[in-house]
């Protein structure tokens, strides 16, 4: 009985795997697996982040639309803008604490919170300026003054992330879509790009 399996097991040693650059055909089954596991993985990864980025970039919008007192400040420029008044001179000594410089101040801290929000890569660009680039462009236009002299009598760098938003906004302006890029835009939405 020992004898008849002696034949057999070397029999079977003399047949070998098949191998590729030295590694069986399941080596590389479960490469090519775990490689595309990890690959989806970080696919799904990168399509979460940008649909948050885009989410909280919708929450600015909707709570800035909500508060009144960001509303009523924004009112308050135009009004300024348009009358007779330089608002620059709101930004000054004597009528630095005044309603009129703190409204115009709240403004322009909201809009500068948002504006570090992009640069860091909190909110989505694309999404805050598809909403908001009028009012981002022509706030930083109406209040130039007012920043120039805050900064005369303070640091250089205050509202420097707004003014550099609104520069390259102004250099890039939203451009107009046709209704068919709609389409294509929601297919592209769905998959996350």
């Amino acid at each position: 009985m020992g004898m008849e399996t002696q034949p057999i097991t070397a029999a079977c040693g003399l047949i070998k795997d098949p191998t590729i650059w030295g590694e069986t055909y399941g080596f590389w089954c479960q490469t090519v697996v775990l490689t595309l596991a990890a690959l989806l993985a970080l696919i799904a990864i990168i399509s979460a982040r940008r649909i948050e980025r885009r989410k909280a970039s919708m929450m600015v919008i909707f709570e800035g639309k909500k508060d009144t007192e960001l509303q009523k400040a924004l009112r308050l420029i135009v009004g300024i803008h348009e009358g007779d008044t330089n608002i620059a001179s709101f930004a000054k000594k004597a009528k630095i604490d005044s309603d009129e410089s703190k409204s115009i101040r709240y403004a322009l801290n909201h809009f500068e919170s948002m504006a570090v929000g992009i640069s860091s890569g909190t909110y989505d660009e694309n999404t805050i300026k598809s909403s908001q680039f009028t009012t981002v462009t022509k706030l930083y236009e109406r209040t130039k003054t007012y920043i120039d002299v805050i900064r005369a009598e303070g640091s250089s760098t205050y509202y420097q992330e707004i003014e550099c938003l609104a520069c390259s906004w102004k250099e890039n302006p939203l451009q107009k879509k046709s209704i068919a890029s709609l389409q294509v835009r929601s297919i592209k939405n769905f998959f996350g790009f």
